[in-house]
């Protein structure tokens, strides 16, 4: 079962098969070989906590599984990032994966503290599950000195486009078909298809999102299409 957040009023949730999950995870880890990362290493997580001891210790085996140091993207505060800081000192990291907002709000409190972010050693910061904002995306590089990268999807399909190390959206197009309606200013809407959920088929699906056209090609020569940039 996987669920949405609710972000857009009404929580969502979806059977997903284990072919479908799988690819949403092969996505992920596609991204992050393209810049240098493997499953195994070791990175910061900020992401969700859960409030109840299930939830918590259920987390906690995971994160020791995934050789990740969570911080909760709920409690970030200038002690809390000064101490997530720390850790990270003591027991480094190769990237930092998690919302934008968190990421974004982990670096400003870094800099507001005087700290170094760039002695963290980071090889790159992944975003996931909101719309990356430029000015996010500066404020993160500038503070960690390394690059960062995009990813866009959701509960419901899956990993649908990840952003490589020259800055363009791919198509996951063994996992995801994309099509889209016209939209205003340009734009269009997107209809979502998982090509491997055969527990819960979700087909065209409207999730009210919108893409601007491509603004230029990308020079990587992986093959996958691209997707413009994404409007949540």
């Amino acid at each position: 079962r996987s669920a949405t957040s609710g972000s857009s009023g009404t929580p969502v949730s979806v059977l997903r098969s284990q072919r479908s999950w799988a690819h949403h995870h092969a996505n992920i880890f596609r991204q992050w070989r393209w810049f240098g990362l493997a499953v195994g290493h070791p990175y910061a997580y900020l992401w969700g906590l859960a409030l109840d001891s299930e939830g918590r210790e259920q987390a906690a085996r995971k994160d020791l599984f995934f050789n990740r140091r969570r911080c909760s993207a709920f409690a970030l505060d200038a002690s809390h990032a000064r101490a997530f800081y720390e850790r990270l000192r003591r027991d480094p990291v190769r990237f930092l994966y998690g919302y934008p907002s968190a990421v974004a709000m982990f670096a400003d409190e870094v800099g507001r503290a005087g700290l170094d972010g760039r002695a963290l050693g980071l090889e790159a910061a992944i975003t996931t599950a909101e719309v990356l904002k430029e000015e996010q995306r500066y404020r993160i590089a500038e503070t960690f000195g390394c690059p960062v990268a995009d990813s866009y999807g959701c509960a419901e399909v899956g990993v649908v486009g990840i952003e490589c190390e020259h800055g363009a959206l791919h198509q996951t197009v063994e996992s995801v078909m994309v099509e889209t309606l016209p939209a205003e200013d340009g734009r269009v809407e997107l209809l979502l298809t998982d090509l491997h959920n055969v527990t819960q088929p979700v087909i065209r699906y409207r999730i009210g999102d919108l893409m601007a056209p491509r603004e230029f090609p990308c020079t990587c020569a992986r093959g996958l299409p691209m997707l413009g940039r994404v409007f949540g």
